[in-house]
């Protein structure tokens, strides 16, 4: 996926096509399963927990292109500044550092207002939530 835009200048929608299918599905898919496995939930509680792991998935991945741009690679557990070096389509790269870190915010506060309605039974997702904007590595 990430070979196909290499070197390309890429859209902010195509960007986020792209890492809504990469670690981030996999957070999304994670969510989702827990959806299987709870009884007698509501459809707003369905809707609010879908698009809650949709947005939190892509935010795990922006802020792994902001990591991958300003991390230590002892810390990160991978080297830092790869994607700069192979010319990898980022978010670093189409909006700055400085736009993504808002980006990857907004990302967050638009996923936690969706479960606020859900307290306190939603507190672990919203943990989950904080967890992927404060990680280091």
């Amino acid at each position: 996926m990430d070979v196909m835009h290499t070197g390309k200048a890429i859209s902010k929608e195509e960007l986020i096509i792209m890492h809504r299918k990469k670690t981030g599905a996999l957070i999304e898919a994670s969510v989702q399963l827990g959806l299987l496995c709870a009884t007698d939930i509501a459809d707003d509680a369905i809707f609010a927990i879908t698009n809650f792991a949709a947005k939190i998935g892509l935010a795990f991945q922006v802020t792994d292109d902001l990591l991958d741009y300003q991390a230590n690679s002892d810390i990160l557990g991978k080297t830092a500044g790869k994607d700069a070096i192979q010319q990898k389509a980022t978010f670093v790269n189409l909006l700055g550092v400085d736009q993504t870190k808002i980006y990857v915010k907004e990302l967050m506060t638009q996923a936690i207002d969706l479960l606020k309605p859900f307290l306190p039974k939603s507190q672990y997702l919203i943990d989950l939530a904080h967890f992927v904007l404060q990680r280091n590595y």
